[in-house]
């Protein structure tokens, strides 16, 4: 299956590639990144089913960890929509929420 990142998921690797650059360094955040890309590929991509469903986020809307974040996904046909990256401590409830189900 391939693996496409919506958007939103891209602006949140953004994000947490430009926090921990800021924290760590560069080669961290580098390694961070491709570890969260590397882990999504070989997991969900190979299963995809393995994350936990999560209806009240919307029609399959499932999670995954990636400590200490959640990768948001969805199956759609033979392909895999990241729809968010989020950090694991963040509260899903509104209106980050709505920014979930976005696009």
């Amino acid at each position: 299956m391939t693996i496409e990142y919506s958007p939103q998921a891209e602006a949140d690797a953004n994000r947490i590639f430009l926090d921990s650059f800021e924290r760590f360094g560069q080669n961290r955040a580098g390694a961070l990144i491709a570890r969260l890309e590397e882990t999504l590929r070989k997991t969900i991509g190979a299963f995809p089913n393995a994350g936990r469903t999560r209806p009240e986020l919307g029609a399959d809307v499932r999670s995954f960890p990636i400590v200490p974040y959640v990768a948001f996904y969805r199956i759609v046909g033979k392909r895999i929509e990241i729809l968010r990256i989020l950090h694991g401590h963040r509260d899903i409830k509104d209106p980050l929420l709505s920014l979930l189900l976005a696009g």
